[in-house]
């Protein structure tokens, strides 16, 4: 018998837990600290979820640092949380 798909399931599994664990945790920042929104970065690995907050001079330059902060981990699963906008088509 295959744990491949065993391992995907469950790796979908803590991506979807994380996820969740991450819009709540914005939301709660977001009623406790108002706005704007500090970027974030929620990670996973062995178990254990570990918030990262990045606070620069200013909110663009702090969803950078959480973007190059990302590109470099070595977890089992991250969140990354920004408020922005994104534009698709020029609209």
């Amino acid at each position: 018998m295959s744990t491949e798909g065993q391992a995907s399931i469950n790796a979908g599994s803590v991506l979807h837990i994380l996820v969740m664990k991450a819009l709540e945790t914005g939301l709660d920042l977001i009623r406790t600290e108002g706005c704007p929104l500090i970027p974030f970065v929620l990670t996973h690995k062995e178990g254990r979820t570990t918030l990262y907050r990045f606070t620069t001079q200013s909110l663009s330059e702090s969803a950078q640092q959480a973007r190059q902060f990302a590109s470099t981990l070595d977890v089992d699963a991250y969140a990354m949380v920004v408020d922005s906008c994104i534009t698709l088509n020029n609209q």
